[in-house]
């Protein structure tokens, strides 16, 4: 499979970051999917443009499916093989806090960030959050940077 890789920015704001399936409508969620696989034998990944001219991130994990954790500690519930980083005011009422409790994240990022995702890691980057989705280093001290298992 052929991957494509949309780097750049994207703006301050307030994002939720974590599997876009939990909180984008259920009638667009098809759209989002064929963004990030416009074939059968490609895959697009990284910053896109929303129907309303919104930028949001998209990156697939290292190991699909699971439960995630960046270095602050924070968790991340992936059920599509995605996190992404949405600003929230495209989310609506989807995204309110029973939503996402213990899914994702809402996140202040005050100015322009980077966005990435490091392949051989499988560390996917949203300006100063990291989230691990590949092999922890057995000689890392800090737990929060391990994977976590959803009870």
């Amino acid at each position: 499979m052929t991957t494509i890789l949309n780097q750049g920015k994207l703006p301050a704001g307030t994002y939720y970051v974590g599997d876009l399936c939990y909180v984008v409508n259920d009638d667009d969620w098809s759209d989002f999917c064929e963004r990030s696989f416009p074939d059968s034998s490609t895959e697009v990944v990284g910053i896109f443009e929303t129907f309303e001219g919104i930028n949001y991130a998209n990156f697939g994990t290292k190991y699909g499916d699971g439960g995630y954790a960046d270095y602050n500690g924070r968790k991340y519930s992936v059920d599509s093989g995605s996190i992404g980083c949405i600003p929230v005011c495209t989310l609506g009422d989807k995204c309110g806090s029973e939503t996402i409790a213990g899914l994702g994240n809402i996140i202040d990022f005050p100015e322009a960030f980077e966005v990435g995702y490091d392949e051989e890691t499988g560390t996917i980057t949203f300006g100063d959050v990291e989230i691990m989705t590949g092999d922890v280093d057995e000689d890392e001290d800090d737990e929060d940077a391990e994977s976590y298992d959803e009870d």
